[in-house]
């Protein structure tokens, strides 16, 4: 059985880069995970191009007997999921009512945070050179110079798993 996460959150807070990171340790984990790029421009498709294997929707993962299928979602566009990963950046923690999203059972992450209040299961710290490697078209876990940022993200991705 296949089971399904969609990683959500508003424009630009990290949904691709998240969403790849743990379409990447699911596959290195378990190698029966797939992801799926329901995003508009397919960035995390191209990041993971012959790293990950790739689907076009939650049925074809199936098809492929996949065990994890991690959707990046469009702000637009939010597939049905068996589980939902909210990608938040720290100024979005004044709009959106998280405790809310954490009783729906959403797993909240918060992206280019520093310092942040109890409640958050998972922060992502800044490190301006991720878009680079993004935009390059490298996974910046597959960086070898961000070796302290890929401890950091890796133990919220462990967390995740086990979530799962």
């Amino acid at each position: 059985m296949t089971k399904t996460v969609a990683v959500i959150g508003p424009l630009g807070a990290g949904k691709t880069f998240l969403a790849t990171s743990l379409a990447l340790y699911l596959h290195l984990a378990s190698a029966r995970a797939v992801f799926i790029d329901a995003s508009p421009d397919k960035t995390g498709a191209r990041l993971l191009k012959g790293v990950v294997p790739l689907a076009a929707d939650v049925s074809e993962a199936r098809e492929m007997k996949a065990r994890y299928a991690v959707v990046d979602t469009s702000i637009y566009n939010i597939p049905s999921a068996d589980k939902y990963v909210a990608v938040l950046e720290p100024t979005d923690l004044r709009r959106i009512d998280v405790e809310s999203l954490e009783r729906r059972g959403y797993f909240i992450v918060v992206n280019k945070a520093g310092a942040l209040s109890a409640w958050a299961r998972g922060w992502i710290p800044h490190v301006r050179e991720v878009g680079w490697y993004m935009r390059e078209g490298l996974h910046p876990l597959l960086a070898a110079e961000l070796t302290r940022f890929r401890r950091k993200i890796g133990k919220i991705l462990k967390q995740i798993a086990q979530w799962l």
